[in-house]
């Protein structure tokens, strides 16, 4: 099976005050339904899965560092790095 590169694919995470995560997958400009959206931090681990519209939504994020990674079959994973502010810095 031939893997086609997700070099459009955009990951636009938007931080919201609660430690959530809110972002959109695109492929090419279109939403990419059906990605599984990954974010880890040490031994912590959340997973989502993008929408029709490709929104998807990461909830319960503890301040840090957060390694953010986009996959879907046929598609070449994304890895971005999101840093969730402690509640003092918002």
């Amino acid at each position: 099976m031939k893997t086609r590169s997700l070099l459009s694919l955009l990951l636009l995470a938007l931080q919201l005050p609660a430690e959530d995560l809110r972002g959109l997958v695109q492929f090419a400009g279109q939403p990419l339904p059906g990605a599984t959206i990954k974010a880890q931090k040490g031994a912590q681990s959340i997973l989502s899965r993008s929408q029709e519209d490709g929104s998807f939504y990461l909830e319960g994020l503890t301040p840090g560092e957060w390694k953010i990674e986009v996959s879907k079959q046929l598609f070449a994973a994304q890895t971005r790095m999101v840093t969730i502010p402690t509640a003092a810095t918002l």
